[in-house]
């Protein structure tokens, strides 16, 4: 009963409210107004819209294959028998997860300043031309992407479980007839630890679809507001659906705005487990 009665104040209950507001002309200090599908229409014509999904379409489909290949490469060096401290290693690794998020974009923001920030003074003393990561529209998005690939510790955990339970009587099988170290973990650990990969892909859109706080942290112009950065490149789907809401108080039009991220998660969702349909058996045989 606590559990269904927090289910519905806190979950069903806002959710049919959007859905409502969504049709709405709502401004939190009026009463609602109905103005049927006037607010989709409304988003549809809107090019900060279209900028926004570009931004979230670029950070989750570049960053988070990219992050999940980089978390299963720190798994595998993680999970050698000689590889040293490897307590300590895995704790290091999962210690960047943990930190608060506005901590993580203030450090980086830091780090990745083009007059002093610490990435660029060790580019320089190797020769290598220092991008200006915060002022050009070029590099913010692979900045967001790289903050990204540091707090890769959760994802890693998972893997590193993942790889624990790849039968190894079928790698030593492996070895027998003959494959080399990149053969079986095609061939072997691939197939064994696909239904985490499909798992932790379906949760890495989910989350790069909500990619919030790094944009709009790295992109703040003052209280309560997001300069979306130089040329809106950090204007994500969520900064632009929080604008809506928090800063302009256009709550309705947030309300719609969330609902057709709502659908597109559903949509993404459905095409990933369509498409991995049948790897559980694969990894059964």
């Amino acid at each position: 009963m606590p559990f269904l009665i927090g289910l519905v104040l806190f979950t069903i209950g806002p959710m049919i409210a959007s859905l409502y507001y969504s049709f709405t002309d709502f401004n939190i200090m009026t009463a609602p107004k109905w103005v049927g599908m006037h607010n989709y229409q409304s988003v549809f014509a809107d090019p900060r819209f279209y900028k926004s999904l570009e931004n979230t379409a670029y950070l989750t489909f570049i960053g988070v294959p990219l992050g999940l290949a980089f978390a299963l490469g720190v798994a595998l060096i993680l999970n050698l028998k000689e590889a040293p401290a490897r307590g300590l290693a895995r704790a290091l690794s999962y210690i960047p997860a943990i930190i608060p998020s506005a901590v993580v974009a203030y450090l980086w923001r830091w780090m990745f300043n083009g007059k002093y920030g610490l990435i660029n003074v060790v580019l320089t003393k190797l020769g290598i031309p220092a991008p200006n990561w915060l002022l050009d529209p070029a590099w913010t998005r692979p900045a967001v992407i790289l903050i990204s690939l540091w707090t890769v510790g959760g994802t890693t955990v998972i893997y590193l479980a993942a790889l624990r339970d790849v039968p190894r009587e079928l790698m030593e099988a492996a070895a027998l007839d003959g494959c080399g170290v990149l053969r079986r973990f095609r061939y072997v650990t691939l197939p064994a630890i696909a239904p985490v990969t499909v798992f932790q892909l379906i949760a890495g859109l989910l989350g790069g679809l909500q990619n919030f706080t790094i944009p709009y942290l790295l992109g703040s112009g003052g209280f309560n507001m997001s300069t979306g950065g130089p040329d809106e490149t950090w204007l994500t789907y969520a900064v632009y659906l929080y604008q809506n809401a928090f800063s302009y108080f256009k709550m309705g039009y947030a309300s719609a705005l969330a609902w057709i991220l709502f659908i597109i998660a559903l949509i993404l969702t459905a095409v990933i487990l369509r498409l991995s349909k049948g790897v559980d058996e694969d990894a059964a045989h």
